[in-house]
């Protein structure tokens, strides 16, 4: 949490320089035109430059009680996934980490979480914000719950992917927002197996243990792996579940349904139903 408000410091600090050496009337729209960079837009930005003007890089706070609420100051209390940066420690509830590991079997790794969500996850392997998963391989059985800020979570889902097609990654099961428009979902879904989509919002806590509440849109559930009957049946009473359909070809769809509607005559032959001769009579005068 310390490290990660120092962070939030620096970066009003070095939008403040940015702004200084601006003429009058550019500020906004440098904004504007790096906000997809960036990962958030002048609300955030000028929450993070107030804060840089009252505190240090190097500040020290009394506990991590204190630190939590300065980030909820500069954030404005935004919730998961929303604008900006914002605080990347959303931690999942253990129901969802159980019925994660009733799918896999073992968790291997969990490439970006906190030393206190593994007292629940129990990953073999784990990293966290200070030892940089990106920077690693995931060999195994994977749990994600990436970061949710907007310049991090692409590159969580595009290592993710790198894994998986590298053949490192054996299964995995993800969580995420589902922001079914933006490219980081469209790539996830590219590869995955199948998605759940649960019935009620995720309620994620902080760290401490207190409930940090729902964000105001849904999650999803990515499944990759094998056993898509193991995870159809223990996320399936979570909500509907999907399986993406990758380079979609009319003409496949057409010569599928023409064999099986073969298939089906062939089985009312077969049968010998009112009308149709069975395979026995053939031949027969």
């Amino acid at each position: 949490m310390f490290d990660s408000l120092r962070h939030l410091i620096e970066t009003g600090r070095r939008l403040q320089e940015k702004k200084d050496g601006l003429s009058h009337g550019e500020w906004l729209s440098w904004l504007e035109i790096n906000k997809e960079v960036l990962g958030f837009g002048h609300t955030a930005a000028t929450r993070l430059m107030k804060a840089a003007a009252k505190y240090c890089v190097d500040a020290t706070f009394d506990d991590e009680t204190e630190a939590r609420r300065l980030n909820r100051l500069i954030w404005g209390n935004n919730v998961h996934g929303t604008e900006g940066p914002g605080n990347n420690e959303w931690l999942t509830p253990a129901e969802y980490i159980e019925m994660a590991r009733q799918v896999l079997g073992v968790i291997d790794v969990d490439p970006a979480t906190t030393v206190e969500a593994q007292q629940i996850i129990r990953a073999t392997t784990f990293y966290t914000q200070d030892t940089d998963g990106l920077q690693h391989e995931w060999p195994g059985k994977v749990w994600l719950n990436p970061p949710y800020a907007k310049y991090l979570i692409p590159k969580f889902v595009s290592k993710l992917c790198q894994e998986l097609r590298s053949g490192r990654v054996t299964a995995c099961i993800a969580l995420t927002h589902a922001y079914t428009s933006s490219a980081w979902f469209q790539e996830m879904a590219s590869v995955a197996d199948r998605i759940c989509f649960p019935h009620v919002r995720v309620k994620f806590y902080e760290p401490g243990g207190g409930e940090k509440g729902s964000p105001p849109h849904g999650q999803a559930f990515f499944y990759f792996g094998p056993d898509i009957d193991a995870f159809k049946a223990v996320f399936g009473p979570l909500g509907f579940i999907a399986r993406p359909e990758r380079d979609y070809d009319s003409q496949d769809d057409i010569r599928r349904s023409v064999e099986v509607g073969f298939e089906a005559i062939r089985e009312r032959i077969a049968a010998g139903g009112p009308g149709w001769p069975r395979d026995d009579d053939r031949g027969r005068s």
